[in-house]
């Protein structure tokens, strides 16, 4: 809280600080938001289950606004190169894409809630 404090002090906007969990804080929205940043927990098959858990909960409590956008960090942990040609491999293998880190299992999930990949790299921005 100290470094984020910090880091933003000279910026002149409304900016308020929140320590708590990332499924209580989603809850506690009461207006829709634009920008979703989602880093939270650390990247291993828990912090993919959560990310999992607090899509569900975006997508069932409207917490985005209609033209909002998530973005996801940590998904393509092992680089663009390696990312990209494994990705290329599976095209032409016939498979669906394949995300690890954090978006595991919240890019499909959001996939199917109408959801759609706008940028992709070590981070996912997806939006309707």
């Amino acid at each position: 809280m100290r470094i984020a404090s910090t880091i933003t002090s000279g910026i002149d906007a409304k900016i308020s600080f929140h320590q708590t969990t990332s499924t209580e804080f989603l809850r506690s929205l009461g207006d829709p938001i634009d920008l979703l940043y989602m880093d939270h927990h650390e990247t291993c098959e828990e912090g993919a289950v959560l990310h999992r858990s607090d899509s569900e909960l975006i997508v069932q409590e409207g917490i985005l606004a209609p033209y909002g956008v998530i973005l996801i960090d940590d998904v393509h942990v092992y680089g663009p190169a390696r990312e990209g040609a494994m990705g290329l491999l599976r095209k032409i293998a016939g498979r669906g894409d394949l995300h690890y880190g954090k978006g595991k299992y919240s890019i499909p999930y959001l996939r199917e809630q109408g959801f759609r990949i706008l940028f992709e790299g070590y981070q996912v921005v997806m939006g309707r």
